[in-house]
This record gives C-alpha cells, sequence and structure tokens, in this order.
C-alpha cells in the first residue's frame, strides 16, 4: 500500500527533473506543517516547500530510497537515503530515520526527517546536534 509518505518522497526524488517538480509538495502538506529535516526546522507549506528546493539545489544529481509504514494510530515511520552527485560532481550521501503524522485530511501536518550517515561528517554531526535542540519536552507541552 502506497503511503502519504511514499508520495512525499516520489516527489522529492522527482526533483532531478527540476525543483518544479516539487510544487507537489503542496498538494501533500498541511498548510501548517511542521518540518524537521537533518537539523533545519521551519513551519508552514511554503517555507517548507523552500527549504526542499534550499537542499536540492545542493545536488548535481541524486536518487532517493526509503522505506515505509503505517501504524496503527496513523502515524508514518520509516527509513530514507539520498546518494548522488555534489555541485563539484563529488559522490556525497545521506541517510536517517523518517516519521510523519497526517491531519484530518490525509495530508502530511508533521514530518520530521532525522540525519543518522552520511558523507559529509560535519553536517551529520550539526543536525545530531540540532536535532537534541529541536526535541520537544512532553512535561512542557
Amino acid at each position: 500500500m502506497t503511503t502519504m509518505l511514499d508520495r512525499y518522497f516520489e516527489i522529492v526524488d522527482s526533483a532531478d527533473g527540476g525543483d518544479s517538480h516539487l510544487d507537489g509538495l503542496r498538494d501533500i502538506l498541511a498548510e501548517d506543517v511542521v518540518l524537521m529535516h537533518s537539523g533545519d526546522m521551519v513551519r508552514g507549506r511554503d517555507l517548507a516547500v523552500d527549504l526542499h528546493r534550499t537542499h536540492a539545489a545542493g545536488w548535481k544529481e541524486s536518487k532517493q530510497h526509503w522505506t515505509s509504514s503505517a501504524a496503527a494510530d496513523g502515524s508514518l515511520t520509516g527509513t530514507w537515503s539520498q546518494a548522488g552527485l555534489d555541485l563539484q560532481g563529488n559522490g556525497c550521501s545521506g541517510s536517517g530515520q523518517v516519521s510523519a503524522a497526517l491531519d484530518p485530511d490525509g495530508r502530511i501536518s508533521r514530518l520530521h526527517l532525522t540525519l543518522t550517515d552520511g558523507s559529509d561528517r560535519a553536517r551529520v554531526l550539526i543536525a545530531r546536534h540540532l536535532e537534541v535542540w529541536m526535541t520537544p519536552d512532553p512535561v512542557a507541552l
């Protein structure tokens, strides 16, 4: 079964055809989506699409691989990896876990992609550091 998370990765993977393909994210992201992606965080559909454009601009070419599964509560989880060439033609990669929550209309309202491994070790370390600071305190909620 194709999940909304699968649809998300299909759109992101198509960005090699030009970042206009990322406009498809508008159809699957909630208007007030919270996106945490490898140490970056934004709130709102337009900012989420812009963040994806920024990420795509750093790749000359890339390919996404992912798994996803749906939990009984409707949340989605999985793993992701990306490999390709940066703008200078150097090989680069990244991978991690992903989790998503859907709004009542079935759009992604919260999307969290962690970066746990990659060819840019400095970015991985920075992303891990930022992840700690972005983790909400359940007691404070």
